[in-house]
């Protein structure tokens, strides 16, 4: 049982885009986009801009992505931590999608 993630989540990683997120084949013009997104967190950007327009997104465009939902979530609970704070619900989020990526076959 998964009390944080949405039925979107979970459909999203029973799928093989899971990994790449759609890209490089999708870069919309205007708009969030996971291939930017994945790009800042590869090359090691500030993802803090990122971070605030992802709180933006419907739980279908979080889906859209598990694995930028976690760098993003790990990052928010990192962010945290380091401030004193808790981890919250972002480090549960991220625990429970990485259990149900790395349980899929391929």
């Amino acid at each position: 049982s998964h009390p944080v993630l949405s039925a979107a989540d979970l459909a999203t990683a029973a799928t093989p885009d899971h990994w790449t997120c759609g890209c490089p084949s999708s870069s919309p013009a205007e708009g969030w986009s996971w291939c930017t997104a994945r790009q800042a967190a590869m090359l090691n950007w500030d993802l803090r801009n990122l971070y605030r327009e992802y709180l933006t997104l419907s739980v279908d465009q979080v889906a859209q992505c598990p694995m930028g939902a976690v760098q993003l979530s790990l990052a928010d609970a990192f962010w945290r931590s380091a401030a004193g704070g808790g981890t919250g619900a972002a480090l549960v989020w991220a625990e429970e999608m990485l259990a149900e990526v790395l349980r899929q076959p391929g």
